[in-house]
């Protein structure tokens, strides 16, 4: 399947109800940090009223949201050169493609746009394919971060990934004084 089977977009408010309704749904759940049992609204609130500076982005496909892909700058001060990944797909069109098309999207938003030097993310270690898609897009594994996430009924170990502009904007020069 080709990328012309979806588009992607920005996220809106009114996607917040779908995207919602795909967090619980196995197969997304399990690299996620919300639970199977996380209410509606719970899940809502994240997307209904997202910060400011936070690009958001969304798959479709056939009328229904297949996917979610966003940025969120750091407010601290010290760190907001840098931003925090998190990404999901409907378990039906996961290995399809739409991963990918996400990730190039967001990443030239992050890279020509918003200014920000440093991507960070978490992953399952066993999670093969989503740590194959980052190590494509520039990421690298930072850290391992052991017994990081409980995920149903067991302590899954993470990798700190990150991956920092692969050209970085400088300042323009000054031209000297006269």
């Amino acid at each position: 399947m080709n990328a012309a089977t979806w588009t992607i977009r920005a996220a809106e408010p009114a996607d917040a109800i779908a995207l919602a309704a795909l967090l619980p749904q196995r197969g997304v759940v399990e690299g996620v940090m919300q639970t199977p049992w996380d209410s509606a609204d719970q899940n809502k609130a994240m997307f209904s009223d997202p910060p400011k500076d936070r690009c958001g982005l969304v798959a479709v496909a056939e009328g229904r949201l297949i996917g979610y892909a966003a940025v969120t700058p750091h407010v601290a001060l010290r760190r907001r050169h840098a931003g925090w990944l998190m990404i999901f797909i409907a378990p039906q069109w996961q290995g399809r493609g739409v991963g990918k098309s996400l990730m190039a999207a967001l990443l030239d938003w992050a890279d020509r746009w918003s200014g920000l030097l440093r991507l960070e993310l978490t992953v399952n270690v066993d999670n093969a394919a989503a740590i194959a898609l980052y190590r494509r897009c520039g990421f690298e594994i930072e850290a391992t971060m052991r017994a990081d996430a409980l995920r149903d009924g067991a302590y899954v170990d993470g990798h700190a990934m990150a991956r920092l502009h692969p050209a970085a904007p400088s300042l323009p020069s000054r031209a000297p004084a006269a």
